[in-house]
């Protein structure tokens, strides 16, 4: 048994058990007396069972009883009989089962054993078992005693008998006479202090002081030793090397028969694993594993003696609550492991910044919560969560890959936000989400905020049941061919008929459904209604019609696209006059998994667009491996084309890039005659805007392009 499994509690037990022979022993009890309290110890510990005592006779081949206190005399007759086996024993007291540990004498040679019996069917715990090897241990060492040939009359001689009996024991023992002068030490003392006896005869044990303890810590060990005759428990003392190490020790009185005391019994055991283990269970409970870092329940410690502290005696500081953006698609896209070292190296950079007196705490996920004790100074934090906002732009490189982590940083100040640890956390946490709609992603709690919070976490509960209650619904904008202007299909945008904020437009809810895990739900029912709409207008008559319906990238990236394949594999018709749009930002966060995807949509038929083409991203170098049958200008460039010369010659660039790759350009955004003209100058392919139509209902699209002139 490793010796780290055993408690406080157990060790007691054992003290107790060790030093109740000891002293029964140190005073010459009778034999018969000893032994049977040995049995009665186990039978104490270990319930439902019989503690027994064997001995081999002088030819070793048969064993004796030699104690059985609590057996009945008719039990007893049978336990009397000689026998070859233990098992023969237990089978003689009608017993189902028995364990059994040797006693042996100081050459090592076996000449017992000492037995529990039961009538049970039952086992024997790793603790049991090394309070029976005590028990077993304790009996030969009263065996070897009573061969001696010559017997000791004074304390001295009887504890110098007992230090060469209990040698062989693993606890340290030391025995000092009344004035705490040491006389006798055994060989575990020895291997444990690293003292030989000569060196420490005499000497006061005190020489093994490590300084660790106060004196008000010995002033209670001496009262409660004076007062009970016996004191246990954890102390701090020194190897001869100057190591110090923990003890978990036992100090009992010994008196003579007037009641004084004439020596001390001092056994000790080196719990150094043991300690070290529990500090190792300690850090393991306040410490975050992957990062090293503080972790949630650290930080709520701390919070809570900052602010006790802080009735006493007036303290200020700063919380930083930090959120990697983007994170969960980075994790998603690459994979956990990917994902935890970039966390680990976030960590790293989060101490390199940080001054030594300042908590850094993963609170979970990607979410970090950093505590500035006096810190409160405004401009003083500021500059801290800039330092920290810099820090992780700096990209990180790792088995060829360069990944950009930016992070949103929210701050509350104490006391003024609050002065209670799980307040002064929800004002940084709400402050964090204001910071992820600020430019430079820091922002500073205001009180304003709280209501603001309020209706956007009411706004993610309507969210929740909008899709079962049938709240979204679909509108289809025209797109028309740019020479004819005739309608050539449309595409399809979602609404949210909100019950009491009425209707409410994709930019105000995609970049919630896409933070609540929602946009998968939300792009399915979107693909499968648009489908379904698709096929009864050709039913109608409008099989010339294509359907650009938009899907989020960080949703692929997230769960791929299995979602989306068993959808569209029901409408096999449909596959050709369908187009999946999806954003160059997307598409350029992770180009080669892009790519895979992408090829295996464009195998089932359907047809690929990028979506908001020309926001400034670098997708140019990667757009032909992207397969991509057409782009659509962002409505960016196409507003300004008429004011503005160098949107007009981007314009153009994008149409000459298009039809070098043979690809469709689309323009979106037309909302006037002149914007028209110059876009149909530039040569595009399709346009769409306001200038021709707004997005329509389904029913009104079938009605107008469907069923009426679509001219």
């Amino acid at each position: 048994m490793q010796e780290q499994q055993i408690g406080t509690a157990e060790y007691n037990i054992i003290f107790d058990h060790q030093n109740e022979i000891l002293k029964m022993m140190a005073l010459e009890y009778d034999e018969t007396i000893i032994l049977d309290k040995l049995c009665l110890i186990q039978e104490e510990i270990a319930e439902n069972v019989i503690g027994s005592i064997l001995l081999y006779n002088d030819s070793g081949e048969t064993l004796s009883v030699l104690a059985i206190p609590t057996v009945s005399d008719s039990y007893r007759l049978s336990a009397e009989q000689q026998f070859d086996t233990i098992e023969h024993f237990a089978a003689s007291l009608d017993m189902n089962a028995c364990f059994s540990l040797p006693i042996r004498k100081d050459s090592d040679d076996v000449i017992g054993f000492f037995v529990l019996l039961s009538s049970k069917q039952c086992q024997v715990n790793e603790f049991q078992k090394l309070l029976l090897q005590t028990g077993a241990t304790s009996a030969g060492i009263l065996q070897n005693r009573l061969k001696l040939e010559n017997a000791f009359n004074t304390s001295q001689q009887r504890l110098s008998l007992m230090d060469t009996m209990f040698d062989n024991l693993g606890e340290g023992i030391i025995i000092t006479n009344e004035k705490f002068a040491i006389v006798e030490v055994n060989a575990a003392f020895e291997k444990i202090s690293g003292y030989r006896e000569m060196e420490i005869i005499g000497f006061d044990p005190k020489i093994f002081s490590s300084e660790r303890q106060d004196d008000a810590f010995f002033e209670r060990l001496w009262s409660e030793l004076k007062y009970s005759g016996q004191w246990r428990g954890e102390i701090w003392n020194k190897r001869k090397s100057g190591e110090t190490y923990p003890q978990w020790m036992s100090i009992t009185d010994i008196k003579d028969a007037q009641g004084r005391t004439t020596n001390y019994l001092c056994v000790f055991s080196d719990i150094s694993d043991i300690r070290e283990s529990q500090e190792k269970l300690i850090y393991m409970a306040y410490h975050d594993p992957l990062t090293g870092l503080a972790n949630r329940t650290k930080l709520f410690d701390m919070l809570d003696h900052i602010f006790k502290r802080s009735q006493r005696i007036e303290q200020s500081g700063s919380l930083l609550f930090l959120d990697l953006n983007r994170f969960k698609n980075l994790n998603d896209t690459f994979g956990h492991a990917i994902g935890d070292i970039i966390l680990i190296h976030v960590a790293n950079r989060l101490r390199e910044v940080m001054r030594s007196s300042d908590t850094i705490a993963r609170f979970g996920g990607d979410e970090f919560v950093l505590l500035l004790e006096d810190m409160n100074d405004h401009d003083a934090v500021l500059a801290i969560a800039k330092k920290i906002r810099d820090a992780l732009k700096e990209p990180f490189e790792f088995n060829k890959h360069r990944f950009s982590i930016n992070g949103s940083i929210g701050i509350a100040r104490y006391p003024q936000d609050g002065n209670d640890s799980i307040v002064l956390l929800k004002y940084a946490d709400t402050a964090m989400y204001q910071a992820k709609l600020e430019s430079d992603h820091i922002c500073f709690y205001q009180s304003s905020m709280t209501e603001k919070l309020h209706k956007s976490l009411m706004f993610e509960n309507d969210m929740h049941s909008a899709v079962k209650n049938g709240e979204f619904e679909i509108f289809y904008q025209p797109k028309l061919d740019a020479k004819t202007l005739v309608v050539t299909g449309a595409e399809a945008l979602v609404r949210w008929n909100h019950p009491y904020r009425g209707r409410v437009y994709p930019s105000e809810f995609i970049g919630m459904a896409e933070e609540m895990d929602m946009i998968s739900e939300l792009d399915s029912w979107v693909l499968q209604k648009a489908l379904e709409d698709l096929r009864i207008w050709n039913k109608m008559g409008g099989s010339h019609l294509s359907l650009s319906v938009n899907v989020s990238g960080r949703d692929i990236n997230r769960k791929g696209i299995e979602h989306l394949l068993s959808i569209i594999e029901a409408y096999p018709e449909l596959k050709p006059q369908l187009i999946f749009e999806m954003t160059e930002t997307f598409l350029v966060q992770s180009v080669d998994e892009a790519v895979r995807l992408l090829e295996r949509l464009k195998k089932t038929g359907v047809k690929l667009a990028m979506d908001d083409f020309g926001t400034g991203y670098s997708s140019l170098s990667y757009l032909k491996r992207f397969k991509m049958d057409s782009i659509k200008i962002d409505r960016s460039l196409t507003r300004d084309v008429v004011t503005n010369p160098e949107d007009r010659e981007i314009v153009k660039a994008i149409v000459a890039l298009g039809r070098n790759l043979n690809l469709e350009v689309v323009a979106e955004g037309i909302e006037e005659m002149e914007q028209l003209e110059i876009i149909q100058e530039c040569g595009c392919d399709e346009l769409q805007g306001f200038y021709f139509d707004k997005a329509l209902s389904f029913e009104a699209f079938s009605e107008k392009y469907v069923r009426g002139d679509d001219a």
